[in-house]
């Protein structure tokens, strides 16, 4: 069995966040090695919540990403699992990972059910929504996919990354997203 990980308690009566006070957790959280997935979670949907709003989660994104040094990928999921299932409804026996792989399905609660009944690990639970979707994981075989596209639409791709080395992880978590989305309706 791996090794749990704790999932905090949100106070939901705490005073609002300043940009301030969120960014000092966030350098906190780079210092520490022991913030977990849902802490890093919780502290951008706080944001979102406390002081941006829908309009300015991109660029939440990227300060985020230069105060923890974490991608902006690992930190979107983080946040996505964050906001699927609040703290209420996280099980404690289940890691952050097995919340993960059930966050884009609407029946998420009866797979983490499963999960705790059977002691399924991460990889576990992976494998068994798969076959029950009628299919096993595909062995991942890279596709290259080439974009001509407009100068100006390449700047705006740059600045939504965050920066140069990023925008192909950004647009593969771009499209993940719209495929999630789409397998949910």
């Amino acid at each position: 069995m791996e090794t749990l990980e704790a999932a905090p308690e949100v106070d939901a009566l705490a005073e609002p966040l300043t940009e301030e006070a969120w960014e000092e957790q966030g350098r906190e959280f780079a210092s520490r090695a022991d913030a977990t997935c849902w802490e890093i979670g919780d502290w951008i949907v706080r944001a979102e919540t406390d002081f941006d709003g829908e309009e300015r989660r991109p660029r939440r994104y990227m300060r985020a990403a230069d105060l923890t040094g974490l991608k902006h990928g690992t930190l979107r999921n983080r946040a996505c699992v964050a906001r699927k299932f609040d703290s209420s409804r996280r099980r404690d026996n289940l890691t952050f990972a097995h919340h993960a792989v059930v966050s884009s399905r609407n029946d998420a609660e009866d797979w983490l059910a499963r999960a705790e009944e059977h002691g399924w690990s991460e990889k576990d639970l992976r494998r068994e929504v798969s076959e029950a979707n009628g299919r096993l994981e595909p062995k991942v075989r890279p596709v290259r996919v080439i974009l001509s596209i407009d100068p100006d639409l390449h700047a705006k791709f740059l600045k939504a990354a965050g920066g140069q080395d990023e925008v192909k992880d950004w647009a593969i978590e771009v499209l993940q997203d719209a495929v999630r989305k789409a397998e949910a309706c």
